[in-house]
């Protein structure tokens, strides 16, 4: 029989001020094995048990609380987070959300399933994940979240540093590329908007700007997924989103000219270069203008002082998913995936592969799951008969584990996971 309190003790008596993080759990976890095998072998195999419920199961898995700090590569949390992130294929925003999505979608046909326990089990954690990120958070807060959780899963970093005195337009830059995110209700004519003068300015930097933006579906005051799509903003197609609607074509407006003969005009020019002087005089832009003046005639500094009189980054433009199909080959807009998250989904989708994962799997992160909880019991629970018995489960929890790390390790044949 294994002693606990050696067992225990003598693993946490170097590591008492440390955070064990998961990288140390499972080290703890080999340990306990390897202490198990030495001290009287693989234990006799198991009584039959009913296996836990899908519930349960869930339950059981790795649980970590989403932050904005999985958006900052350096963080202790992304690191402990990266070997899930680094598990999901794609070299695409739109690759990674379908090797997500899938999991959650009923089998077309046979002998598509998924099979990889691997892939089962990091999907499962990383939905659950997200649905703590949209249902345990504001509003406002959950978007700043979903930001680091979107920026980790594309191996990026959120940006959070102020810029010349204001919040710069990408969310988080991923894949050689700036973001904007949206967190927004589902509805076809909901408004995505966002500041007019930074878009002029963003697009200046860089001659594109991608917006991802997730539709909140909601059952009640449970969001039960995230409709994903996206679209682009560049230089050449500024014109184009702006034109969408007449509150756009009024953010054109130029000195001396109606609106639409401010987009006739501005729509003869070929160029971001040629554009920008006039789109920095324009009755939306809220900046004093970093270029030369582009009229033949000098404006009068008391008409300057007008067209600048707006507070900096204040007026926004606006569209929505009717404007972007009717230009949808201009942005490159397209559905990216439908990521259902609900628990009682989740439920559901731990249940269609529960055979895929076998026993053997299910019964090892319940066993994980408990030994966590017995040996924190052990340690802090006054009563010491109680504890005593705490310790005495960790041990079957811990003969479990050797049990069931010895099949899994047994089986060489490594599975390939699909797309």
């Amino acid at each position: 029989m294994v002693d606990i309190n050696k067992l225990v003790e003598g693993y946490f008596k170097s590591k008492e001020e440390e955070h064990l993080g998961l990288d140390g759990f499972f080290d703890m976890l080999q340990e306990v094995s390897m202490e198990v095998e030495k001290l009287g072998g693989i234990i006799q195999e198991e009584e039959k048990r009913p296996r836990p419920s899908a519930k349960e199961f869930i339950l059981s898995l790795p649980k970590f609380t989403p932050s904005e700090a999985w958006g900052a590569p350096t963080s202790v949390a992304r690191e402990e987070m990266e070997k899930f992130f680094r598990a999901i294929r794609g070299e695409t925003l739109d690759e990674k959300i379908k090797y997500l999505e899938r999991l959650g979608k009923e089998v077309p046909k046979r002998g598509r399933e998924i099979t990889s326990p691997r892939r089962i089990i990091v999907t499962l954690v990383l939905l659950e994940s997200l649905s703590s990120c949209l249902n345990d958070f504001s509003a406002s807060a959950a978007g700043f979240v979903f930001e680091g959780f979107l920026a980790g899963l594309l191996g990026g970093v959120q940006v959070a540093d102020p810029e010349e005195g204001s919040l710069p337009i990408e969310d988080i830059i991923a894949l050689d590329t700036k973001m904007s995110l949206k967190v927004l209700r589902k509805g076809r004519t909901t408004q995505i908007k966002g500041s007019y003068t930074n878009l002029i300015d963003a697009l200046t930097k860089d001659s594109l700007m991608k917006y991802v933006v997730a539709y909140k579906l909601t059952e009640g005051d449970v969001i039960e997924g995230i409709h994903i799509e996206s679209f682009d903003i560049t230089q050449a197609n500024f014109l184009d989103i702006m034109k969408g609607s007449k509150k756009n074509k009024k953010l054109l407006e130029l000195l001396n000219l109606s609106v639409q003969e401010s987009v006739d005009f501005l729509s003869t020019l070929t160029s971001w270069g040629e554009m920008l002087p006039y789109l920095q005089r324009s009755d939306g832009y809220g900046r004093t203008p970093t270029t030369v003046d582009p009229y033949e005639e000098q404006v009068p500094e008391e008409e300057l002082a007008q067209l600048n009189e707006a507070d900096t980054g204040g007026t926004q433009w606006y569209t929505n998913v009717v404007q972007l199909e009717k230009i949808a080959d201009d942005v490159d807009y397209k559905t990216l995936g439908t990521l259902n998250v609900g628990p009682a989904v989740l439920e559901k989708t731990a249940e269609r592969y529960m055979d895929s994962l076998n026993d053997s799997i299910v019964f090892l992160f319940e066993a994980v799951s408990k030994l966590s909880e017995n040996i924190n019991s052990y340690f802090v629970v006054k009563n010491r008969g109680t504890a005593i018995n705490k310790g005495n489960a960790a041990i079957e929890n811990a003969d479990t584990i050797a049990n069931q790390m010895t099949a899994q390790t047994a089986e060489t044949e490594a599975e390939e996971d699909e797309i």
